[in-house]
């Protein structure tokens, strides 16, 4: 069950979990809490099945009792747990983002993506669960790593990402241990890394296809429970349609992508142990688990509501 209400003169739409759900508790965090435990296998091929059988009983299991949170431009949402520690925010669509920064942010996607010359291969672009658009994953990586390595897609584009990018405390913490440590520069601000997601020749808007991997989960709901069409969704339509062209439920999306700048788990566990990798920490006979209480206190979950 969960609360719904407005805050901040009706301009923040407030969901909150009034039982069953506690940050802490069941949002499945590994045993040493850094990040979150992986799909296993048999969760992950059930989810496949369902994808594949969209009107099965499968699907019907899966997604029985979700709650669905409508967009809405205007209004900001929050998401909190049963303790109100909130773990999601999305903020409204303002004048400034509207009239200035999205013609901005319009003008420079194409512009990156034609400096871009080392990117990922149609193949590569074909075979991804997640759509068939253009994307990206610059930066540095960390995870199966001694030292973080620069990704393939950032070795060979290096000089284009420099150009389009001029470079909270655990953030800031996490950069400058990181530069001390291993000479390494947060090309992003307080991030590590930054994936485009973009139309591309052939493929006009992005529309993330529906998806497991190891720890997301991408799904179409509709309002009457039904196998999506393209009469009751948009703008996915069908679990396994590709297509792209012009009906109206498409058309509304041209243009359609996302930009999002993130840091690796792994970084901060490096960072805050002092040390390289989980293994040498136990070796040395150091505590490895994440101090969640700490960052509770600290409102990594804030129970404060942003105002704008």
């Amino acid at each position: 069950m969960w609360w719904q209400g407005r805050k901040h003169a009706g301009s923040v739409e407030v969901h909150t979990a009034q039982d069953g759900f506690d940050v802490p508790q069941h949002s499945r965090i590994s045993k040493p809490a850094w990040m979150g435990l992986r799909a296993s296998a048999d969760i992950r091929g059930s989810i496949q099945d369902a994808i594949a059988e969209c009107a099965s009983n499968t699907v019907h299991t899966i997604l029985e009792g979700i709650t669905r949170i409508p967009y809405v431009p205007h209004l900001a949402v929050a998401v909190c747990d049963l303790s109100n520690h909130m773990f999601l925010y999305r903020s409204q669509l303002t004048p400034n983002i509207l009239g200035c920064i999205l013609p901005d942010v319009n003008a420079a996607v194409p512009k990156f993506v034609r400096s871009i010359t080392h990117g990922f291969s149609e193949d590569d672009m074909q075979n991804n669960s997640h759509g068939d658009h253009w994307f990206s994953i610059a930066g540095h990586d960390r995870n199966n790593h001694q030292c973080p390595e620069a990704t393939k897609f950032q070795k060979n584009n290096h000089l284009a990402i420099a150009r389009a990018f001029a470079p909270a405390q655990c953030y800031q913490d996490s950069v400058d241990y990181t530069k001390a440590k291993f000479g390494i520069h947060a090309m992003f601000g307080l991030f590590f890394n930054f994936c485009l997601n973009s139309a591309r020749e052939g493929v006009p808007r992005v529309f993330c296809r529906p998806h497991v991997d190891w720890k997301n989960t991408a799904f179409v709901t509709t309002q009457n429970g039904e196998k999506p069409t393209r009469e009751n969704s948009t703008p996915l339509y069908s679990c396994t349609c590709s297509s792209h062209d012009q009906n109206s439920p498409w058309a509304k999306a041209e243009g359609r992508g996302s930009k999002v700048w993130f840091n690796q788990a792994s970084m901060f566990q490096t960072s805050e142990l002092g040390i390289n990798t989980l293994r040498e920490a136990k070796e040395a006979g150091m505590d490895t688990n994440c101090d969640q209480e700490f960052w509770l206190e600290q409102g990594v979950f804030p129970t404060t509501l942003p105002s704008f």
